[in-house]
């Protein structure tokens, strides 16, 4: 992909374009409004032809960045701009406010950015009420909520960021649960 046409995305701060990235079955693929998507297929068929992989269409999803008329028009004409061809019909376009997850953090136009969290301190909630149950000293209590609030939300906070209200949230958490 990198040595393919497709510009990809120029991002502030970085030397090289993205184009790409690849973990495990996932390809994340990012293009410029002025790539062709049919390049991109023939770049992943030939791949997929090498390794022996299987690109999954039904599984491709769109996610439209930049101002909002250049998202609202991508998704009336289910085309990329200037002109270019139709996207297939089983390709997805994520509408404003949805995320798709990549690698662990979700992505989206207009995206809210606690959405994420949501399962994880609903999660650490109900952990915490279970811990609280078994009345633990306060040496256990700070195990308990280092392995919750730290394990838990380590990986998310890094690859997404914590919202100040999820912080507030967690923060309140640990003092009722400590005392």
């Amino acid at each position: 992909l990198r040595a393919s046409p497709l510009k990809g995305l120029e991002v502030p701060g970085l030397a090289e374009r993205i184009v790409s990235t690849m973990f495990a079955d996932d390809t994340t693929v990012f293009l410029r409004s002025s790539d062709s998507y049919e390049m991109m297929t023939n770049v992943l068929d030939s791949w997929c032809k090498a390794s022996r992989a299987k690109f999954n269409e039904p599984k491709t999803i769109v996610i439209p960045i930049g101002p909002k008329t250049d998202r609202d028009r991508l998704r009336t004409e289910h085309a990329l701009p200037r002109g270019g061809p139709e996207l297939p019909h089983a390709v997805r376009l994520l509408e404003e406010g949805e995320g798709a997850r990549i690698l662990g953090s979700w992505i989206g136009p207009a995206y809210d950015d606690g959405a994420p969290w949501k399962n994880a301190v609903e999660k650490i909630e109900s952990n915490l009420a279970g811990w609280s149950k078994r009345k633990p000293t306060l040496k256990g209590k700070r195990v308990i909520l280092n392995m919750e609030l730290g394990g838990r939300t380590q990986y998310l906070a890094r690859v997404q960021g914590m919202p100040k209200h999820i912080e507030d949230r967690l923060e309140k958490l640990e003092a009722a649960f400590i005392w």
